[in-house]
């Protein structure tokens, strides 16, 4: 199994990752912007249907692993990412603390 590591201070959200996998694992969501400045990207997620009160200004797109069983780690997404903001990663080769700094952490 395969995991996403994003670096979101760079991620531009202009989707292109998304638009390659072609296994169809990653997708793109909705983050309040405040969530995502210096600290990892986790749980704390919003998105726009489910919030309809949040401001759009305040959020922000990032990918994720909607469908981690699906992908096959062939990393299409990184290669393709204009700003090198992704990069995935086998799960069996992390560490506990590595895996703290993931876009969606792994047990």
């Amino acid at each position: 199994m395969f995991t996403l590591k994003l670096e979101a201070k760079s991620c531009i959200s202009c989707g292109i990752c998304s638009d390659v996998c072609t296994p169809g694992a990653l997708d793109m969501r909705i983050w309040k912007s405040g969530t995502i400045e210096g600290n990892a990207l986790t749980y704390t997620r919003l998105h726009s249907q489910n919030s309809p009160d949040i401001d759009p200004e305040q959020t922000t797109s990032f990918p994720y692993l909607a469908h981690p069983e699906l992908c096959d780690g062939c990393s299409d997404c990184a290669r393709e990412c204009p700003v090198e903001a992704l990069s995935v990663i086998r799960t069996e080769e992390l560490s506990a603390t590595t895996r703290q700094g993931l876009a969606f952490p792994v047990a």
